[in-house]
Order: structure tokens, then sequence, then C-alpha cells
């Protein structure tokens, strides 16, 4: 592997706010598709990290992103049975892709929540809006956030 390098966040939302929380050393904002569009090949990375989900497209560009020899890891629901991806380009570049889910949920919600516990800054970060389910109008409010893109919004919880 090569030395580390910038690791850049790539984001239409502009969160130069929480870069640095989240260990982004180059914000970038755009869409996906234009960054890795104008990507030089000696800027592809060993590793990349598809965190979006729900979208065949930025997983195409995480592939498109990965250096030879590299690793994508894809993580969210897919939304769709099956998601096209180019297996010339995953092959010509010798590329592994990981995916899974949890499949042992209480002891992975037990060791986030000691995660949590220990890096408070981080979840407060993280973590950026509640909604009480027991309110209607809060619920609506959470997808109504949750629709829109804005800065100050990263995650949303909604509570009993």
């Amino acid at each position: 592997m090569s030395p580390r390098r910038p690791a850049p966040g790539v984001d239409p939302v502009d969160r130069l706010s929480l870069a640095a929380t989240f260990g982004v050393d180059d914000p970038v904002r755009a869409t996906s598709d234009r960054w890795v569009g104008q990507l030089a090949a000696a800027d592809r990375a060993d590793i990349v990290i598809e965190a979006v989900g729900h979208q065949v497209a930025t997983l195409s560009h995480a592939i498109e992103a990965t250096a030879f020899g590299g690793t994508v890891f894809y993580f969210g629901v897919a939304d769709d049975e099956a998601y096209p991806i180019s297996m010339r380009l995953m092959l010509r570049n010798n590329l592994t892709l990981k995916s899974g889910v949890t499949l042992d949920r209480r002891r992975m919600l037990e060791a986030a929540g000691k995660f949590a516990a220990g890096h408070p800054e981080l979840l407060g970060t993280y973590l950026t809006h509640t909604f009480a389910v027991q309110n209607v109008d809060d619920v609506q409010g959470a997808f109504e956030l949750a629709s829109r893109p804005v800065p100050e919004r990263v995650k949303i919880a909604i509570a009993q």
C-alpha cells in the first residue's frame, strides 16, 4: 500500500465545518460524478469508502476512483435488487469490493454504545437532529428535513 495521502470527502453540500471531525483532510464540494470525472490517475486511492448508500451511480464512481489493486467498501442499504457495475474496470484494475450487513446486532449495538460514550463529541456532530415519534408533526418535520440538502444536517433520529 502507498503511504497515507490526504483523505477527500466528496459531498454536493458544503460540509467544510464538519470535515476535520470526520477525518476528512480534503473536503470537496461536488457531486461524485463531477469529482471522479476530473480525478487524475495518480490521485486514485487504495481504499475508497462509499457511504452514501441507496444510489447505483455513487458505487460506480467509487469504483472509478480506486487505484489499481485497491479496495472499495460499500456501506448503506441497497434500494435496488441489482447494481450494475463495470466488471471490466474491476478486473483490469484488480479491485476488491467489500460489503456486508451486521449479523450480530446486539453485540454491535453494545460496541457502538461504548464507542459513542467514549467519543461524545463525535456523536453530537454526527447525530444533528432528533425528533419525537409521539408527535406526528415532529415525524413530518424529520421527513422534510431529510429530504432537503442542508449543511447543518448530518443524521436524523426519530426517538421515543
